[in-house]
């Protein structure tokens, strides 16, 4: 299923900040226990942004929350509205962010490929 603008515009241009979304979209989770503030309110879930972006395209719920997180499944709520903000402004930002993090992804598989390569061919 392809990704269309329209879809994205939809999710980047909900009325609810992250900050929001996160008070009427409570979830509970102890992941971050191990940072330098115990505020669970501070933090964005995939859960939460997905709720709150219900009727719009699954795929492209995962796209936005991937490309603010850079695939993670928990963001600083600041960073996020600081990232729909760009997206908002200009969507390209969007696609630019999610192929950086795949060519980061991809460089990041053949440089391991290429140490366990070498670790064979000394052993």
């Amino acid at each position: 299923e392809d990704i269309r603008l329209r879809d994205v515009e939809k999710i980047v241009n909900n009325r609810m900040s992250p900050f929001q979304m996160i008070k009427k979209f409570p979830i509970e989770k102890n992941t971050y226990a191990y940072t330098h503030t115990k505020n669970s309110e501070e933090f964005l879930y995939f859960e939460s942004f997905a709720r709150a972006n219900q009727g719009a395209n699954p795929l492209a719920i995962r796209a936005v929350f991937d490309s603010i997180t850079n695939g993670g499944d928990t963001v600083y709520a600041g960073v996020a509205q600081h990232r729909l903000e760009q997206y908002h402004q200009d969507p390209t930002v969007l696609a630019q962010t999610l192929n950086r993090s795949k060519l980061l992804g991809l460089t990041a598989f053949v440089i391991l490929i290429g140490l366990v390569g070498l670790a064979d061919y000394f052993a």
